[in-house]
């Protein structure tokens, strides 16, 4: 289950709910790709004032990969097309690169950008940090 809302995207309230089947492609200690595929149902309320729901289709793509300890590059990426309404689909990616300085802190990036086509909107954010990794 997801709740989305975004003023850049047009979008006043969103909550999808779903489920599906996953395959890990590639499953090792620092290499790991992951495709899953379902069935959701959305719940939209748009900002214009429209709302409607739709079922979807929706493939995901994940990954993770850590390069001797110094370097990590993540990603999540999601295709959802609608079933019943040609033209209608949503792109969500994000993709986090992770270098670490420091066995505790470590300087992080991450890009992420979104697409709902059915209000024609989008938005593109990269954001930047350190990130600190003591856990206690």
């Amino acid at each position: 289950m997801n709740y989305n809302t975004s003023y850049s995207l047009k979008l006043k309230n969103q909550l999808l709910a779903g489920g599906g089947i996953a395959y890990s492609i590639l499953d090792k200690p620092n290499a790991y790709i992951n495709l899953s595929d379902g069935v959701l149902f959305d719940q939209s309320s748009l900002i214009v004032g429209d709302s409607y729901h739709t079922y979807r289709n929706s493939l995901r793509m994940q990954y993770h990969f850590a390069i001797k300890e110094l370097i990590t590059i993540d990603g999540n990426h999601f295709l959802q097309n609608s079933f019943d309404r040609n033209g209608d689909y949503i792109i969500r990616s994000t993709t986090t690169l992770g270098l670490k300085l420091r066995k505790w802190i470590s300087l992080t990036t991450a890009l992420n950008y979104n697409r709902l086509n059915i209000t024609r909107s989008e938005n593109l954010n990269l954001t930047y940090g350190l990130t600190l990794d003591k856990y206690f």
